[in-house]
C-alpha cells in the first residue's frame, strides 16, 4: 500500500474519533472534515495532504515527515 494511502487512513481514523462518526460520507471533502474538527493539526494535514495528492504528485520527504508528526500529535490528545 502506498504511503499516501497509509497515512490518509490514519487521518481518516482520528477523523473520525474525534467527530464521533461510525462513518465519514463518501462524498465529503478533507478540508471541510478537518474544519468541523476545529482543530488546526486536522487542517494543516488536510492542506497539505490534498496539496499533493489532488495535484497528481507524490508527497515529498518533508511533507510526508510533517504528515506523520501531525498524526503522531493528534493521537496524544
Amino acid at each position: 500500500m502506498p504511503v499516501e494511502q497509509r497515512l490518509l487512513q490514519r487521518f481518516l481514523r482520528l477523523l473520525k474519533r474525534r467527530l464521533d462518526w461510525e462513518q465519514i460520507p463518501a462524498n465529503a471533502g478533507l478540508k471541510t472534515l478537518a474544519d468541523r474538527t476545529g482543530d488546526v493539526r486536522f487542517r494543516e494535514f488536510a492542506a497539505i495532504y490534498s496539496g499533493a495528492v489532488y495535484r497528481d504528485r507524490v508527497l515529498g520527504a518533508a511533507e510526508r515527515a510533517r504528515l506523520r508528526y501531525l498524526l503522531k500529535e493528534l493521537r496524544r490528545s
